[in-house]
């Protein structure tokens, strides 16, 4: 059976009547994130499938969220942040591991040096495991450029995303 619903841009998916009123449709691979879609009844195919009466198409449109940064951690408790702590950055969907590497800076924040690392994935969440120690006591700050894309394609993150933590103090003789 043909699809009753259209879509601009045309999106391949499946559809299924769950019942008389209500129809449900898969994009086989998602929706393009940061895209306008415009998605159309059309009442000649429904009234093929369902004998339904539909004087003219109904249409609709929805724009798709961009990937953006959702959280981001650290292996330690943020109060208390360690030399050696791997750094986590979640997205909201799969991201390209290539594109948001080449977009990921972690740095000292008052020299700018870069550190450098690790990556691993984990679903939607980078792993960053820095390849020497951070240094007591010192501002860092985490930093996804703007331009990050999803796996899927589409228009990338819509700005620079940062979090800025601070590693813990030397230890000392306190009482």
């Amino acid at each position: 059976l043909r699809q009753p619903l259209q879509f601009e841009p045309a999106v391949m998916g499946e559809g299924e009547w769950l019942n008389t009123s209500i129809y449900t449709f898969r994009a086989i691979a998602g929706f393009l994130p940061g895209t306008t879609y415009r998605a159309t009844v059309d009442p000649a195919i429904l009234a093929d499938i369902s004998e339904a009466v539909m004087l003219e198409p109904y249409s609709w449109e929805f724009t798709t969220e961009l990937p953006a940064v959702v959280s981001a951690t650290s292996s330690d408790p943020v109060a208390f942040i360690g030399p050696t702590s791997a750094i986590s950055v979640t997205f909201n969907m799969a991201m390209d591991p290539a594109s948001v590497q080449q977009r990921f800076a972690l740095q000292s924040r008052d020299s700018g040096i870069q550190v450098p690392g690790t990556f691993s994935w984990d679903g939607k969440t980078l792993g960053f495991r820095p390849g020497v120690a951070l240094l007591f006591d010192t501002a860092y700050v985490v930093r996804v450029a703007a331009g990050a894309q999803a796996g899927i394609g589409g228009k990338g993150t819509g700005a620079d995303w940062q979090w800025v933590f601070q590693t813990v103090p030397l230890p000392r003789i306190v009482g």
